[in-house]
């Protein structure tokens, strides 16, 4: 989850390495700039996940959450955290 104004969200990552406690993860950017190299659709795919879709009948599904991007404020600790959480 990140600190996003009075909220926490979830974000999605993909690890590329992990260390004890530590983990190396991708940005949104990096994820779309591979995707982009890739193929033009599997840029759109990205562009389109990047997007959280609130959409899908009022369900949170986190397949479909944004994923981390560079200078988001993690939440390291929490409990009940849910997307779209009011942190005061």
């Amino acid at each position: 989850y990140v600190f996003d104004g009075v909220y926490a969200n979830f974000r999605r990552i993909e690890v590329l390495r992990e260390y004890d406690d530590v983990y190396l993860v991708k940005t949104a950017a990096e994820i779309a700039a591979e995707a982009a190299s890739e193929t033009e659709a599997a840029a759109e795919f990205a562009a389109e996940t990047k997007k959280a879709d609130a959409e899908t009948d009022g369900a949170f599904d986190p397949a479909k959450a944004p994923y981390l991007e560079e200078n988001d404020l993690i939440i390291v600790e929490g409990k009940g955290m849910t997307d779209g959480k009011v942190i005061s």
